[in-house]
């Protein structure tokens, strides 16, 4: 019986020994810093229409660049005359935010051209711009939206509107 209660002794304290390591604790801490930056948000103005001007019924596509060049597939059909009531010209946009910081501009695929007197159409696609992407140091930067118009062989005599959206987003 002795050796059986210094068996069970040597084990309790084999037992005892290695659950006390296993209780000891070691803690630690760190501080770690929290900030934000807000920044102004992004606006976007338009300040200039895009005006394909005055065109001759003809199957054509008219190209406003950018630049506010206008060019076209059919040339003879592009009326330039001292008295042209609609002159051509790129849109233009302002966009005003964070100096310094860099967005992204997203303009719609395509748009419907819709006659005020006989509702006919005419599409504008091709969207082109001339942003660089970065506001300066004032937080603005000032861009021209050009595009493609399409005429039909017989498009009627009308005054065609329709509008496009141009979206600011910050990368």
């Amino acid at each position: 019986m002795k050796t059986t209660i210094l068996k069970f002794f040597t084990l309790s304290v084999a037992i005892f020994a290695f659950s006390t390591i296993s209780f000891g604790q070691n803690t630690d801490n760190a501080t770690a810093s929290a900030g934000a930056r807000i920044v102004t948000p992004l606006t976007i103005e338009n300040d200039e229409a895009l005006e394909f001007g005055d065109i001759i019924s003809a199957e054509n596509t008219v190209t406003i660049s950018p630049a506010g060049a206008r060019s076209a597939t059919n040339e003879d059909a592009l009326l330039v005359t001292i008295t042209a009531s609609r002159t051509p010209q790129a849109a233009q946009f302002t966009v005003v935010g964070e100096a310094s910081l860099s967005y992204t501009v997203v303009i719609d695929n395509s748009i419907t051209l819709t006659g005020a007197v006989t509702s006919e159409t005419m599409t504008v696609d091709n969207f082109l711009h001339n942003a660089t992407g970065t506001l300066d140091a004032t937080g603005k930067e000032t861009f021209s939206v050009g595009a493609d118009l399409t005429v039909g062989e017989t498009q009627s005599s009308d005054i065609y509107t329709g509008s496009f959206t141009v979206t600011v987003t910050y990368e």
